[in-house]
């Protein structure tokens, strides 16, 4: 859990991670509208394909999509390891 910073996502294995307000949150590296991958530019995350953009919190900003990020459940283990269910 120490591994994941505050406030800027990490991708790995077609997860984005992100960690803010003390808690983890892991959403699918899809957009929902046509599935393409996104991108973080600093600030939010944005469809590759189409320019749809999302904030931290995978919340829909901006279409053509019009569903929120695909949130993912996140377990942490006793001793910190962070495990995503996709």
């Amino acid at each position: 859990m120490k591994d994941i910073p505050v406030g800027k996502p990490i991708l790995k294995d077609d997860v984005w991670v992100i960690k803010m307000d003390g808690k983890i949150k892991a959403f699918y590296n899809r957009c929902t509208h046509l599935g393409c991958p996104l991108s973080f530019n600093g600030l939010i995350f944005v469809c590759r394909c189409h320019g749809s953009k999302f904030n931290l919190n995978g919340e829909r900003i901006e279409g053509p999509a019009k569903r929120a990020l695909k949130a993912l459940k996140v377990k942490i283990t006793p001793d910190k390891e962070v495990f995503v269910k996709i």
